[in-house]
């Protein structure tokens, strides 16, 4: 329910329960038995907004009761918060974000609130993580010939009754300073400051500090074409427990980028090329990308190539795509990106996503999607080679005009080079409502 508590606040409340059975809800190599699940979940939010003010918060969580092949299950579970501000001044603004969730190993695969997709998201076992992660940023003097921004921002993971190696506590701090300066009306130059903290309780105990400086430059050709580059010199120490001895390795490498971009007349067209580093090797990385937008839908494409100083060489890309048909919507997503993760392993990170909703009737539909995200290993063969697919069929109807109604098919595959693939199907139906009264 929602209720107008002063001008420009807002308050909602979201209420969806759902039953479940799952002939293998956990993912296992061999299934233990089929699970029966219900849950109601609920969420609670407030948001309020001046012309120079912003404040949201959510929060929310899931009361679930489980009858599994091992444990019967009443609790309240996943509890989750996310709260953000923003301040506008004439000639400054203020951002800050605050997110804290919990839940189950099982129920990790791409929901992390970061967004970000990491290795641990496709790996299955039991036990539940908490994620958290703040940020605060800072842009003074945005009108003035000189500015600048800082920003800082810490993330955790904290994993709890986990028996895979690969799922460990970890903590990263960052911090980024800049000093802006607008030569021109057309040309920005700008100095940069960087400093970077991570702790991991994996088996090496790593620790990794790193900093840089540098300076960018943004210029603008003409109206309808810019450059925008910078470039920094990199310190990175990483100290791992090797055998029964801490080591420290150092490295010292130069990273930047450099990007033009042209305005056409349904979108924009742009080339770049980008170095990065970390403790161990580094990677450049060409890429070329169109964004257009005609009528009825909106295409974005990115193709390149990414290259490591050990000899890897790699094809990278992106893909979104959104059109609406006379019958519904299409959509169609997919990212393939060279990286070096948190233990400064090459990885080839790659996610697709397909899905159509199809309106039967202009209270029904039928929706089916596809997503995919996979890990492969390009460099020296110590990265986890995984995959995990999800496959969704549902049939949903607008019961009043404020309940709605789903019924489908879920279909869930876990696969590891060397180890069965581990499969799960359930049949799912939820019925939700969302409590908006605006006065």
């Amino acid at each position: 329910m929602q209720a107008q508590v002063g001008s420009g606040v807002n308050v909602t409340a979201d209420l969806e329960s759902s039953f479940s059975i799952d002939d293998n809800k956990n993912l296992n190599r061999v299934s233990p038995g089929t699970t029966t699940n219900f849950e109601t979940r609920l969420t609670f939010g407030i948001e309020s907004e001046t012309p120079r003010a912003r404040v949201q918060l959510r929060t929310g969580g899931v009361l679930r009761f489980e009858n599994a092949p091992d444990d019967d299950v009443s609790e309240f579970d996943d509890p989750f918060v996310i709260f953000s501000y923003g301040l506008d001044r004439p000639d400054s603004r203020l951002n800050a974000s605050l997110r804290y969730r919990t839940n189950r190993i099982t129920d990790t695969f791409l929901t992390d609130l970061d967004a970000d997709f990491l290795e641990d998201d496709l790996v299955t076992d039991t036990g539940v993580v908490d994620s958290t992660s703040a940020r605060l940023n800072y842009r003074f003097g945005i009108d003035s010939p000189i500015g600048g921004s800082f920003t800082i921002q810490r993330s955790e993971r904290d994993y709890t009754g986990t028996t895979n190696p690969d799922l460990f506590d970890r903590t990263s701090d960052s911090a980024r300073v800049e000093g802006i300066f607008r030569i021109n009306p057309v040309a920005t130059a700008r100095i940069i400051g960087t400093w970077g903290e991570y702790t991991a309780d994996d088996i090496e105990l790593t620790t990794r500090d790193s900093s840089s400086v540098g300076a960018g430059l943004s210029y603008e050709f003409s109206p309808a074409m810019r450059f925008d580059g910078e470039i920094r010199s990199n310190e990175i120490e990483t100290v791992e427990t090797i055998g029964f001895a801490r080591i420290t390795r150092n490295n010292t490498a130069t990273s930047g980028f450099g990007r033009l971009t042209r305005d056409l007349p349904n979108g924009t067209i742009s080339g770049s090329i980008a170095t990065e580093v970390n403790s161990l090797t580094s990677r450049t990385t060409v890429r070329a990308d169109r964004t257009m937008e005609t009528p009825g839908a909106l295409f974005n494409i990115g193709v390149g190539v990414s290259e490591s100083d050990t000899g890897d060489t790699s094809v990278i890309g992106s893909l979104d795509y959104v059109r609406e048909l006379s019958t519904g919507i299409l959509t169609a997503g997919l990212d393939q990106s060279a990286v070096a993760n948190l233990e400064d392993e090459e990885v080839l990170r790659t996610q697709f996503s397909i899905a159509y909703l199809h309106e039967l009737t202009p209270s029904s539909g039928l929706d089916v999607g596809f997503e995919l995200a996979r890990t492969d290993d390009i460099g020296l063969g110590d990265a986890n080679e995984q995959t995990r697919t999800e496959f969704t069929l549902n049939y949903r109807r607008e019961l009043t005009e404020d309940w709605d109604w789903t019924i489908g098919y879920r279909g869930r595959q876990s696969r590891q080079p060397g180890v069965d693939t581990a499969t799960s199907n359930a049949i799912l139906t939820t019925i939700s409502r969302s409590f908006s009264l605006r006065p």
